[in-house]
């Protein structure tokens, strides 16, 4: 079916824009030889109208890699790596080399890779890249240098690409520039998975036109951003108002899954969709999954299992800003809950693990508040919370002032199971004075997973937890109030 589509929109080609050459398809003849070597491809190497197959079952070699190192005569109309289910194609580019090509198929039934150590690579149709297209094909892309690029130096052109179509998807990048002009999907039709690493280089959105990522459409898809030693750049290039997109498990789709891992920042600018789960995980050491330059933040599900907002292993997260009002009414807003189509803050059911619900009884001065969850590992959380299932760090800024305000707190129900945690034993704390306090006016509801805690006059630290161990400088206070209660009473006996 894929062969067929291909085909047609050629013959398109060829009769809306006639006179124009013949296309032809150029297998790789040889295991190891160069791109611009005809002889490796038949005495003719590809030309721009012509299919590129490395890796097919008849025509060439099952198991074949062209190399691209040259900056000129290097183009194609589709590039194919292995094409059917047993073989295997590979294509390297490297040093000052160029590869131009319309659409690329990298794994279409069978295991294709693409290893950029350099050059640039130039994808011009809008239907750009297919990582892993058929059912049981892989396809791998490495990127460690170099650029690619779409339509040009520019990035002029909607490119689409697809890491996990019908099948397995895996792009890695360690280094170099990968720009995005349109939506890059992980995990597209059911079934798929595609998996982005970003741990060096950047991952620019070009602000011309309208890119994004999107993180598991009707499959599986993951992006890890960082591991333990690095982690890449997600920014914006170009000039323009469009700010670049992340949407986390598309609401679309009834499906997939989606999830973003890792620290390092997230610079892009336009909207930002979780239905799905985005983790701070800081390997370690107390780093920042910071995604708060997005404009604005939607949901397009409503959470029914364990889709949220997680910190771990030293990480914190910190999303977008929520701006308050001044008004002498109720009004609610929310951290990481906003069904699509409401404005940011204004879903009246927190159901996103780990969101937020502020409700003030009036606000006399308009302002901010910042929020951020915290792994319960990090050197900035005070100890002595035990069996902590979420941490919470408030701040305020731009003179906020209100009267008083109810906080209600979606609790990690799955991670109170994980610890061997009673819902009904799980308590609110806030870090006062130098030491954790139990709130008291506290409403516990297992049936929504929440706490809400009412009248409160400011905020801080809050973590839901089942207990706190006094700081030992309380412990000291507390012995030695206990020893003169000891020495009182026995000298009371001796009377």
């Amino acid at each position: 079916m894929a062969r067929t589509t291909r085909i047609f929109l050629s013959i398109v080609v060829v009769m809306t824009l006639a006179p124009v050459a013949t296309a032809a398809t150029r297998y790789l003849q040889v295991a190891d030889g160069s791109w611009g070597t005809a002889a490796n491809w038949g005495g003719n190497k590809p030309g721009t109208n012509d299919y590129a197959v490395v890796g097919a079952t008849s025509g060439g070699v099952t198991t074949g890699l062209a190399r691209v190192t040259t900056s000129s005569g290097n183009s194609c109309k589709a590039l194919e790596l292995g094409y059917q289910a047993s073989t295997s194609g590979t294509l390297v580019l490297s040093g000052s080399g160029k590869l131009t090509s319309s659409w690329e198929y990298i794994g279409d039934s069978g295991t294709g890779l693409f290893q950029q150590t350099g050059g640039t690579h130039i994808l011009t149709n809008s239907d750009g890249m297919w990582l892993g297209y058929n059912v049981g094909a892989v396809g791998t892309y490495e990127l460690s240098d170099g650029a690619i690029q779409n339509g040009g130096s520019s990035n002029n052109n909607y490119v689409k690409k697809y890491i996990g179509y019908y099948g397995t998807g895996i792009f890695t990048q360690t280094g170099g520039t990968h720009t995005l002009t349109d939506q890059m999907t992980l995990g597209v039709a059911s079934g798929s998975s595609g998996t982005y690493t970003l741990t060096g280089g950047s991952l620019n959105t070009q602000k011309n036109l309208t890119g994004g990522v999107f993180v598991g459409g009707g499959g599986n898809g993951t992006f890890y951003l960082g591991n333990a030693t690095s982690t890449g750049t997600m920014g914006q290039s170009g000039s323009g108002s469009n700010g670049g997109a992340l949407s986390v498990r598309d609401g679309y789709f009834s499906t997939g899954s989606g999830k973003f891992i890792g620290w390092g920042d997230v610079g892009y600018t336009g909207w930002f969709q979780n239905s799905g789960q985005v983790i701070a995980d800081g390997y370690g050491q107390d780093r920042d999954l910071n995604m708060s330059s997005f404009t604005s933040l939607t949901q397009d599900l409503n959470n029914t299992t364990t889709n949220g907002w997680f910190a771990t292993n030293h990480g914190r997260l910190i999303l977008p800003q929520v701006s308050i009002s001044a008004r002498s009414t109720p009004k609610s807003y929310n951290w990481g809950e906003a069904v699509y189509g409401t404005s940011y803050g204004q879903d009246t059911t927190l159901d996103m693990v780990n969101s937020v619900q502020m409700e003030f009884a009036s606000v006399t001065a308009a302002g901010r508040v910042d929020i951020a969850l915290l792994a319960s590992e990090r050197e900035d959380v005070a100890a002595g919370l035990v069996n902590p299932v979420g941490i919470w760090d408030f701040s305020i800024s731009s003179g906020l002032a209100f009267s008083n305000a109810d906080l209600t707190f979606r609790y990690d129900d799955a991670s109170a199971a994980a610890l061997g945690v009673s819902e009904a034993d799980l308590k609110l704390f806030h870090f006062d004075q130098g030491q954790w306090q139990e709130v008291t006016s506290v409403v516990l509801d297992e049936n929504t997973n929440t706490l809400q805690a009412s009248g409160l006059t400011s905020f801080s630290t809050y973590a839901v937890a089942t207990a706190v161990i006094p700081e030992p400088g309380m412990l000291s206070l507390l012995g030695i109030g206990f020893l003169s209660l000891l020495v009182g009473t026995s000298r009371q006996h001796g009377r």
